[in-house]
């Protein structure tokens, strides 16, 4: 193995961006195999709804641009059942070979439990014995790295994000492209441009279920929920857990009607959902526009804010932070427990 190889390795395991780690294996199979092309294919959603996400493509050399998640409408991606092959390759775990329109080898990528992806190496010739250590030997070597990062970035109960990987990801979503939103402006007005939104949801009275039935059952709620806000978000929102019962949601880009749609939703879910022995708990939603130019600690406040005015006035509620400023604005003297937000 020579020196410009053994660099290569030591700089892909160095980067902590997973599309930077999935564009460099892609140029490096590329470089070690000279195919026609190489991609990188994610499943993502859920049942007969799920779908394909291209995180990274070379194509005869060239590095194709590949939008974020972010940038890409969930409806527009190829439903997963139509490319058999690949939805074969991930759910047996085993290579795919295909003879059409190229010799095409599909190798399975996995790495903890969020995420689920196929290799895709096509060439002009049939594949060399050679040329599939080498991919299988990439396969391990990504997987091996994945695992690394899903143990030090996920919370180590849910499995979920946890809060050490945070900052990056709302650092990247403030450098998303503006939005125009229909809704009114958070603190900063009519006028701001939307990045994104951020949600904390808080577990009411989740310390009384640890006291009645023990920090096993505690556990098992946050499991439950945790499998719930899963299901219940969209594949691109991103959910973190930040310690004891509360969690935050990064979401993509929408508009405000859709954002409060889609957690109030949730809200109601949880509220009706039999946990066992707890039978019934509920979660207080806060929730803010993320703007170009916030900080972290700028937006998680004005969620935080939007959750405290929650717990004040009834709990298993969601509340939006501009709503309280506008209502502050126009009723400075008004008590809060008279503003019906929902």
């Amino acid at each position: 193995m020579n020196n410009s190889l053994i660099e290569t390795f030591a700089d892909i395991s160095g980067h902590r961006d997973r599309s930077v780690i999935d564009q460099s294996v892609a140029q490096l199979v590329h470089d070690l195999v000279v195919p026609r092309h190489v991609a990188i294919h994610r499943r993502v959603g859920m049942g007969a709804q799920a779908r394909w996400l291209t995180v990274a493509r070379i194509e005869e050399g060239r590095e194709e641009a590949c939008p974020t998640m972010y940038e890409r409408a969930f409806d527009c991606l190829p439903l997963a059942a139509s490319w058999p092959a690949h939805d074969l390759c991930l759910n047996s775990g085993q290579p795919v070979d295909l003879r059409e329109p190229l010799p095409t080898v599909l190798l399975p990528l996995s790495a903890g439990r969020d995420v689920a992806g196929v290799l895709e190496v096509a060439s002009l010739r049939s594949f060399t014995l050679e040329h599939r250590r080498v991919l299988g030997s990439m396969g391990r070597f990504y997987r091996n790295l994945c695992t690394l990062l899903d143990e030090n970035e996920s919370d180590a109960l849910t499995g979920l994000r946890n809060r050490k990987s945070f900052d990056e990801s709302f650092v990247r979503m403030t450098y998303l492209p503006p939005v125009a939103s229909a809704g009114r402006g958070d603190r900063r007005g009519a006028s701001a441009d939307t990045r994104g939104w951020l949600a904390i949801i808080d577990i009411d009275h989740f310390k009384s279920v640890n006291d009645q039935f023990g920090h096993l059952i505690g556990d098992e709620v946050l499991l439950l929920l945790s499998r719930i806000m899963r299901e219940s978000l969209r594949f691109d929102d991103q959910i973190y857990r930040f310690g004891g019962e509360e969690f935050v949601v990064l979401m993509r880009p929408s508009g405000d009607a859709e954002v409060c749609d889609i957690l109030e939703e949730l809200r109601q879910r949880v509220a009706t959902f039999p946990f066992p022995q707890v039978e019934r708990i509920t979660i207080s939603i806060g929730l803010t526009r993320v703007c170009e130019d916030d900080l972290p600690s700028d937006a998680f406040d004005r969620a935080d804010q939007a959750v405290y005015w929650v717990k004040q006035n009834g709990r298993n509620q969601l509340c939006a932070h501009d709503q309280i400023q506008d209502q502050l604005r126009a009723k400075p003297a008004a008590a809060p427990a008279g503003i019906d937000f929902f």
